[in-house]
C-alpha cells in the first residue's frame, strides 16, 4: 500500500476479493489519518501552497484532461464542482524541507488555506513564503510574517535580505505536489471521500 500498488493488482497477486481488499485498505488508511501528527511545525520559516487533484468517478478522457476552472477571474483557483479538490500544504525545515503538513480542503479560500492549514501548522511569528494567491493575503493579520513570489511575472525565487540565498519561494512544496500526483496516478481518480487517506499515506 505504501508503494502505491493499486488494489486490483494486489487482489490478483493474492487471489483475494478486490472489494474486501479495498475495504481493508480504507480501514488502514483511516487509522493512519487519525493518528497523523497535526502539531505545529517547529520551523520559523515555512512555505505554503496548494494543488488541485482530480477526484470522483471516472468520466472519460475529456473529463480527465480538463483543467480546473478559474473562479471570479482569479488565476489558480480550481472549482470543486468540476471534480477537483485542493491539497493544501505547509512545509518547514528550511533549507531542506524536512517536515510537511498536508491536508485536503474543500476550496482555496482564507478559511481553508490560512485558518485550517497555515495557522495550525505554524507557530506565532513564523515566516510563511507563498505565491500571490489572494487566499494568503490575510496572513500578516494572523500573527505570521509573509513574503510572496509573483509567478505571473516570472518570479520563482527571491533574495530579500541580500545574503545571496534566494529564500523566498514555494518551489519545494511545488516539487512535493509533483511527487503526490505521481503517487496518486495509479489509483485513477480517487473518490473525494477517501482522497485525504491517500494523501496522508504519501505524506
Amino acid at each position: 500500500m505504501a508503494q502505491r500498488t493499486p488494489t486490483a493488482k494486489l487482489a490478483r497477486e493474492l487471489g483475494l476479493s478486490r472489494p474486501h481488499l479495498l475495504r481493508l485498505r480504507h480501514e488502514i488508511q483511516a487509522s493512519v489519518l487519525a493518528a497523523a501528527d497535526r502539531s505545529p511545525l517547529p520551523d520559523d520559516r515555512t512555505e505554503a501552497d496548494e494543488m488541485y487533484q482530480n477526484v470522483g468517478e471516472k468520466r472519460g478522457a475529456a473529463h480527465r484532461l480538463a483543467r480546473p476552472s478559474k473562479a471570479a477571474g482569479e488565476p489558480g483557483q480550481g472549482s470543486r464542482h468540476l471534480g477537483y479538490r485542493p491539497a493544501c500544504g505547509t512545509g518547514g525545515g528550511w533549507p531542506y524541507q524536512r517536515s510537511a503538513w498536508v491536508r485536503v480542503g474543500r476550496g482555496s479560500g482564507v478559511d481553508e488555506l490560512i485558518d485550517a492549514t497555515v495557522l495550525p501548522a505554524t507557530g506565532p511569528g513564523a515566516m510563511v513564503y507563498t505565491d500571490e494567491w489572494n487566499g494568503y493575503k490575510p496572513l500578516a493579520r494572523c500573527g505570521r510574517r509573509h513574503a510572496t513570489v509573483n509567478h505571473n511575472r516570472g518570479e520563482f525565487a527571491r533574495d530579500d535580505d541580500g545574503d545571496g540565498v534566494r529564500k523566498v519561494h514555494c518551489s519545494t512544496l511545488e516539487g512535493i505536489w509533483t511527487g503526490l500526483r505521481n503517487f496518486l496516478r495509479p489509483f485513477r481518480d480517487v473518490n473525494k471521500v477517501y482522497l485525504e487517506q491517500y494523501v496522508i499515506m504519501f505524506q
